[in-house]
């Protein structure tokens, strides 16, 4: 991006700040491992050093019975001399079951003991006793990582075939945009709910792959448009005439100037996967337990709305705080990409006051 792009974008303080406070919430959301766990970050036991929070370790590696290591067990022998342990700054059990509550879900504010030691839940806790603010964060991390691989994907996929469609055009333009015509039409759901009807359980893969072939036909045909606009351009038509190949006009001459619009459609295409992985996590044919979902957590407070309201509200409010988030970002995208914006507040006091003069 030029320096252009980036001046009128901070223009846009409401775009700025959300890119700042999206880039937080993706940061503790890809680190959830980091920020809470039921792991150590880093700890000292026996003479070695082990990474528990990013390496999976099994019980014999750390002296314990069985097979599946519990390292909340392994605090007393922890504070022992010559062990130690940095723990995350909330100690939550992000996937086990906790049944020590009388009623479930738990309501904000709850206190319960995990590993002998007092644990306050600030958001209560889901239907299985689950910290909700730990939920919530690795939720997060799934809507958000795979809305950007998704977009990632879709855009790379469309990039390609618009390019190659808008360039060499004839029977190849025919063929690939009738097909993607047909793709975007595809009812979505429906194959979500044929795939989980064979495959039980499919893979977060196999969905992303799913999503991003789906999506990618908007992208395609931008491209193509832009693709059409700048062939027949001085500047490629004389490297035409220099004899540089198709491949290496499209990729230094064409891609460069017709990607920048394309960007602008980026921002907004993630707020509608987010959007769509909700829709498919509530009605139970995405992501499958233990693993987090906004959508999850809202099934689980509307199955029983009256005693469960705080789990509508906080996934609700985290799910409305990142859609808009997304969305301002969007908009200061497309004010970045304007080289005509409008005046500012204070240009335009400017103006008026320069006409009245």
């Amino acid at each position: 991006m030029s320096g252009d792009f980036w001046r009128r974008y901070r223009r846009n303080a409401l775009a700025w700040w959300s890119t700042l406070a999206f880039t937080a919430l993706l940061a503790a959301a890809a680190g959830a491992n980091l920020v809470a766990n039921d792991r150590p970050l880093v700890m000292r036991l026996g003479g070695a050093t082990f990474f528990p929070a990013v390496v999976d370790y099994s019980a014999e590696e750390v002296g314990q019975p069985g097979f599946v290591a519990d390292f909340l067990a392994l605090r007393g022998e922890l504070e022992a001399p010559g062990n130690w342990a940095v723990w995350p700054p909330l100690v939550q059990r992000p996937y086990e079951p906790n049944l020590q509550f009388d009623a479930l879900p738990a309501p904000p504010v709850a206190h319960t003991t995990v590993a002998g030691r007092p644990v306050t839940h600030w958001l209560g806790t889901d239907t299985a006793g689950r910290d909700l603010l730990t939920r919530l964060l690795y939720g997060c991390r799934t809507s958000l990582l795979m809305a950007l691989a998704i977009t990632a994907l879709s855009l790379a996929l469309g990039v390609a075939l618009g390019a190659l469609m808008g360039y060499f055009g004839g029977v190849f333009d025919l063929i690939v945009g009738r097909l993607l015509e047909t793709l975007g039409y595809f009812p979505v759901l429906f194959l979500i709910v044929i795939l989980v009807a064979f495959l039980e359980t499919p893979a977060l893969a196999m969905i992303t792959v799913i999503f991003a072939v789906i999506g990618m036909p908007p992208f395609a045909f931008y491209m193509r448009g832009q693709v059409l606009s700048l062939r027949k351009q001085t500047f490629v038509e004389a490297a035409v005439a220099l004899g540089q190949t198709s491949g290496k006009i499209l990729w230094r001459h064409v891609l460069p100037n017709a990607l920048s619009p394309i960007v602008v459609l980026v921002p907004f295409t993630v707020t509608s996967e987010i959007t769509f992985l909700a829709t498919i996590d509530f009605l139970g044919f995405g992501v499958q337990p233990p693993t987090a979902s906004l959508g999850a957590i809202l099934r689980a407070g509307f199955d029983n709305a009256e005693g469960r309201s705080w789990l509508i509200a906080y996934a609700s409010a985290v799910l409305v705080a990142v859609l808009l988030l997304v969305n301002f970002i969007g908009d200061g995208v497309r004010d970045g990409m304007d080289p005509h914006p409008a005046p500012s507040r204070k240009a335009w006091k400017k103006m008026v006051a320069d006409a009245q003069a």
